[in-house]
């Protein structure tokens, strides 16, 4: 069975991430453990060859990917967007999104026939191509933020929570705001951060955080909201707007974290 140049280039890039994150999830543990295996840290390593040979991590497009792996990716090493889905090759390629699919069929100004991938290795895949969640209107994560917002916002398109803090991407965008305190300023909902141990915690505000999360009528536990270092998201846990829900419960229901009557109806969204 022929394949068509575009369907070898997307083979070239699903057999490119197959076999990258193999070989890292084989050898990552020695390259970054002092002692394992023999193998030196990898931590001080020149891992984009921008030591010895400064051509190996050119990035001619400034798209953040370079030369070598626009080759490798059957990318445009002078456009820093391939398939003119608006979005850069680098950032697709870093979030597993097809930096040569922009999404959409019928495309007569771009053409991913045009990459070249006569050395890529064929291997069976079942991916539709064009697949609209490649482009800048797709939502993979199905987090309600497409993806040209995602890259906008620095979010992570395959995740729902980038952060890990239990909060939507998407409900954090909608409220993030700063809050000030003489001990220092606090960006709150900011779907890249979940504020662990934030200063707003205090030992009062635990206590009370505490008692609230306590196991009893579908609440989870205080400790079972810690991150493995024991700390808590002040996003998930603060009740920004003193109305008896904690953000993540304001999430939970779709209220506004920010407002104690969400809805205007004169009665407080615990109510």
């Amino acid at each position: 069975m022929s394949m068509s140049h575009n369907q070898m280039a997307y083979a070239a890039i699903v057999s490119t991430l197959i076999f990258g994150s193999l070989f890292v999830g084989t050898t990552g543990f020695f390259q970054t453990s002092e002692g394992a295996g023999d193998y030196d840290s990898a931590v001080d390593d020149d891992l984009i060859g921008s030591g010895t040979d400064p051509t190996a991590s050119t990035d001619s497009d400034n798209d953040g990917l370079p030369d070598r792996l626009e080759a490798q990716f059957g990318t445009d090493p002078n456009d820093e967007d391939t398939d003119k889905d608006g979005m850069l090759d680098g950032w697709e390629v870093q979030n597993g999104l097809n930096p040569l699919d922009n999404g959409e069929s019928d495309d007569s100004e771009n053409d991913p026939t045009d990459a070249n991938s006569e050395d890529a290795e064929i291997q069976e895949e079942t991916d539709s191509w064009p697949d609209p969640d490649d482009g800048p209107s797709g939502d993979p994560d199905r987090d309600g933020l497409i993806n040209s917002v995602e890259q906008a916002l620095g979010t992570d398109p395959m995740r729902a929570d980038t952060d890990n803090d239990g909060l939507n991407d998407k409900w954090e965008s909608q409220y993030s705001y700063e809050e000030i305190t003489p001990a220092g300023n606090v960006t709150l909902f900011d779907p890249l951060s979940g504020n662990w141990g934030c200063l707003l915690l205090d030992a009062g505000t635990i206590q009370i955080m505490r008692d609230h999360f306590d196991g009893n009528d579908g609440r989870p536990e205080w400790d079972s909201l810690a991150n493995p270092s024991g700390q808590h998201s002040c996003d998930m846990v603060l009740d920004t707007d003193s109305d008896g829900l904690a953000n993540i419960e304001e999430e939970e229901y779709g209220t506004n974290p920010t407002l104690k009557d969400s809805d205007g109806d004169l009665l407080d969204d615990i109510v």
